[in-house]
């Protein structure tokens, strides 16, 4: 009943004002969706969704509805809609990160090592060094590893803090026992 009413308000609100008001509509749907998906109602969350993407192809609708898919662990779903948001945002790298994290539970590797280039190549910040730095480890790839790891650290120096700090060295130290360079490692550490 709840959900129905909200549905109603949606279909209203998009049905008047298509687009004279579109940054408002835009504004209700997602702080509707985020308010379900807050409480774990990740089903009616994506609903709204689907009726606002009927109404409106916007990347933050995909990208929230990715998210609740994630949460539902449907993630083949979730690849989808952020290829989808990819589609309408081809250089958004926070795209790229979620989707390369959905593919490694997909176990697809390569092919989230890929998106985590791109993730890097269009917004270079610590995180997505980071989160390919550990793929470069898992793959066996220890000197792109510690490339990686490293270029978290630098990147991090602008705001990320220590503890950030401390997990890159750790895994870069990682990397480096596992290539076999126990000097290295230990220098590191």
């Amino acid at each position: 009943r709840y959900l129905a009413r909200k549905i109603t308000l949606a279909s209203h609100l998009f049905a008047k004002f298509p687009y004279s008001t579109f940054s408002l509509n835009h504004i209700f749907v997602q702080r509707e969706a985020k308010e379900l998906a807050d409480k774990s109602h990740y089903h009616d969350a994506i609903e709204i969704l689907n009726h606002a993407i009927d109404h409106n192809e916007l990347a933050d609708f995909f990208v929230r509805r990715a998210v609740c898919h994630k949460n539902l662990m449907m993630f083949t779903e979730a690849y989808y809609d952020y290829s989808l948001a990819i589609q309408i945002e081809p250089e958004d790298g926070a795209h790229f990160a979620a989707r390369a994290l959905v593919l490694l539970k997909l176990h697809k590797m390569q092919l989230a090592l890929e998106d985590f280039s791109r993730a890097c190549k269009y917004s270079p910040c610590a995180n997505h060094f980071f989160q390919r730095g550990l793929l470069y480890t898992d793959m066996g790839s220890y000197k792109n590893a510690t490339d990686d790891l490293k270029a978290a650290i630098s990147v991090s120096l602008n705001g990320a803090g220590n503890e950030f700090e401390l997990r890159c060295r750790y895994r870069c130290a990682l990397a480096y026992f596992y290539d076999g360079q126990l000097q290295m490692a230990i220098d590191e550490a």
